[in-house]
């Protein structure tokens, strides 16, 4: 009797780490900010996020790119600005309230993104990723609109910019 409740116990054992461990492959994928611009959703992973502010009024310097509207000073470090919509090359309609900032550490520098509204903390699935990219600013898009954008690739454009 006692070797059929261990037989029991084992295969239930043998059952919940089965099951432990196909959650644990559901679950690939990156922890990011989420943040829209209407009607657009944005990500940026979580590890380049420095934090998100209101905005300040920007210093605007003359001769800059059309994309980085201004500069803000934070904790002592002059911030570039970054108005994602110019920066990808997409119209903007209608009035929108810029008003938050997502500071944002890729390897070299910090700049800053500007937000409508910033949802919070989000988890982007593997499962749910969609190949074909069409912009150097883009690391992938999601079959839920999700866009996450390579924070990389934005340091790059802002130190290739002759002033």
């Amino acid at each position: 009797m006692m070797k059929s409740n261990d037989r029991i116990l084992e295969e239930r054992a043998l059952r919940l780490s089965k099951s432990k461990e196909e959650g644990k492959s559901q679950l690939s994928g990156l922890s990011a900010l989420i943040f829209s611009i209407r009607p657009e959703r944005y990500a940026i992973p979580v590890q380049n996020v420095i934090e998100v502010v209101q905005l300040a009024e920007p210093v605007h310097v003359p001769g800059m790119p059309d994309f980085v509207p201004g500069f803000i000073q934070r904790q002592g470090k002059i911030i570039p600005l970054i108005n994602l919509k110019m920066a990808l090359g997409i119209e903007q309609k209608g009035l929108v309230d810029l008003s938050k900032v997502v500071i944002i550490q890729a390897s070299k520098i910090v700049y800053g993104v500007q937000a409508e509204n910033v949802e919070g903390l989000g988890f982007l699935p593997e499962d749910q990723l969609l190949k074909g990219q069409n912009h150097a600013l883009i690391t992938a898009t999601y079959a839920n609109s999700m866009v996450l954008l390579d924070p990389e690739a934005f340091q790059a454009m802002l130190t290739s910019t002759n002033h």
